[in-house]
């Protein structure tokens, strides 16, 4: 063992040891007994260190847990999860900021401003040559500080969307504008640091576009990540699969199972390893070849908004997007771009997994092929609660169908939701008849769907009939003729509310004939409406109608 393990061992022991002498190991009585005895054992060397022969397995495996424990505490009160966030916000607006107000002042999305920057070659030359240390810098942010914010993430309580299926969320609307209204947090990666590792792949003109693009997208979530509620609505958090060491190569692993699973289906024929899939690849050289092939056509799927041939995606896609794996063949094509995908949705999964989340995608290529993953996970999944998936692809699909200004929320209206503790109530209501959808047929997307656009439906019909009662109420109790008193004469309603004198009251036992307020009620009634109709418009479905309103 080297001088550097042993180190690591009289560590770890020495935790347990003060664990243990502070009472702050639990374990059931007949396991403690046993324990404490094995550490008793434990001796130190001649140089102070803890002898590595008298630690027993038992023992380094409960040393190792109690420092990971201690140490995971320790990353977390080292700096918190609102701290990484204004931290990263920080930088972003420092190289971002300026640009992003003028896209603010000119009402501009940030593919307008970023592909009109990029339209200027010598602009786009001198930004290019300092890009690589910018995303460096990037890179060097997150080692830094990527485990507590992995940390914070995975113990926020409540409900998490972990995105993924594309680097970022689509601009034009807030992805979190939808999926708000649910989840507790959603957990966006940052892009920049995606994009980090395509750069070297990428033309100077492309890699300006997308860094600028990229980069004030992000600042459009700023409000949301650094809202001063309880919990975090947005949360940038890296992706492993950029900093862990062996993350990629077991995401690629994963991957390479389920694309077997996917090209035996396309196919119509089993392939038992990567190897025999690639030597029957090799037959097809054209894109007519390959189609001719398929069995599942609808299984080679390149883009759901792709309106050529088949085979003309399989040109395009050889000459395009797949021209960095060097396809000769269109057989060649099979392999990387399965593989991709599948890594794509594995990545997300495990990510969702760990991050105590659902999965959430905006992207309907990277969705369809989530979907086939799921498929084919359908054993291993089947006491999954999918529900939140469910409700989150419902929200995400009304937001692009019939009810659009579910996209476009206001993040100052979603941050008030959250202050006045609506996401409960929403939560409840959205989710109404989902769960019993989800778990008899947990593929029927587009029936959640509907019935999730059914449930804001019914409680927008019921918010309006309440709002309905009320007008009615303040019609009788507060309006001029104060409902039913028109029989007696007028009432002068400000004065009874100010307690001045009230005139030309004849009230002819009218309060003995007919069922309405004395006068005297009239202040104390009048403030119970107001504060009913505060109480309505204010509540969680009130807060939610006005934004509809406001959209339509």
């Amino acid at each position: 063992m080297s001088d550097t393990d042993r180190e690591e061992l009289h560590r770890r022991i020495m935790i347990l040891r003060d664990k243990a002498q502070s009472g702050k190991i639990h374990l059931a009585e007949h396991l403690a007994d046993n324990v404490l005895e094995r550490l008793e054992r434990v001796r130190l060397a001649p140089d102070g260190l803890v002898d590595p022969n008298t630690v027993d397995g038992t023992v380094r495996a409960m040393a190792l847990m109690m420092a990971h424990f201690q140490d995971r505490e320790e990353w977390k009160e080292a700096i918190s999860l609102q701290q990484v966030q204004e931290a990263f916000f920080r930088a972003i607006d420092h190289q971002f900021g300026e640009l992003f107000q003028v896209m603010q002042e000119r009402n501009a999305e940030p593919h307008q401003i970023a592909g009109a920057y990029v339209q200027d070659a010598n602009r786009v030359q001198e930004v290019a040559q300092n890009l690589p240390e910018f995303l460096e810098k990037i890179q060097e942010f997150w080692k830094n500080i990527a485990d507590p914010a992995w940390m914070h993430s995975e113990d926020q309580n409540g409900i998490k969307a972990i995105y993924g299926g594309s680097l970022f969320p689509a601009g034009g609307h807030s992805i979190a504008s939808s999926c708000g209204l649910y989840v507790d947090t959603i957990i966006l990666p940052d892009p920049l640091l995606r994009i980090s590792r395509l750069a070297p792949h990428w033309e100077p003109k492309r890699l300006v576009y997308e860094v600028l693009r990229f980069g004030l997208q992000i600042l459009r979530y700023r409000s949301l990540a650094l809202a001063e509620v309880d919990t975090p609505i947005i949360a940038i958090v890296p992706d492993k699969l950029d900093l862990e060491e062996g993350y990629s190569e077991f995401i690629h692993s994963m991957a390479e199972g389920d694309c077997l699973k996917h090209v035996s289906a396309m196919f119509g024929r089993n392939f038992e390893s990567i190897d025999e899939l690639q030597d029957y690849a090799k037959q097809f050289e054209q894109p007519s070849d390959l189609v001719a092939a398929l069995a599942n056509p609808d299984l080679l799927l390149f883009d759901t908004e792709a309106s050529q041939s088949l085979d003309e995606q399989i040109h395009e896609y050889m000459q395009g997007e797949g021209r960095v794996f060097n396809p000769q063949r269109a057989g060649d094509i099979i392999l990387p771009n399965f593989i991709g995908r599948m890594s794509q949705a594995n990545d997300l999964l495990r990510r969702s997994l760990e991050l105590r989340g659902t999965p959430l995608i905006d992207a309907e290529t990277s969705w369809r092929y989530l979907n086939w993953k799921l498929e084919y996970d359908a054993d291993r999944l089947s006491s999954t609660d999918l529900t939140p998936l469910h409700v989150v692809r419902g929200l995400q699909s009304a937001a692009r169908g019939e009810m659009q200004w579910l996209g476009n929320i206001p993040p100052e209206a979603l941050v008030e939701m959250r202050q006045q503790g609506a996401t409960e109530e929403l939560r409840e209501i959205l989710s109404r008849g989902v769960s019993d959808i989800s778990a008899s047929d947990p593929a029927n997307f587009f029936q959640t769907t509907d019935q999730v656009v059914d449930n804001i439906r019914g409680a927008f019909e019921q918010h309006q009939q309440n709002m309905t009662k009320l007008r009615n109420k303040t019609w009788k109790f507060a309006g001029v003729d104060v409902g039913s008193w028109i029989a007696i004469g007028t009432i002068e309603v400000a004065a009874a509310l100010s307690g001045a004198p009230t005139f030309g009251v004849l009230a002819f036992a009218a309060d003995q004939l007919l069922d309405v307020p004395k006068l005297k009620e009239l202040p104390n009634k009048f403030q119970e409406i107001q504060k009913e109709a505060k109480t309505i418009k204010t509540s969680p479905v009130g807060l939610l109608f006005q934004q509809s309103k406001k959209k339509r």
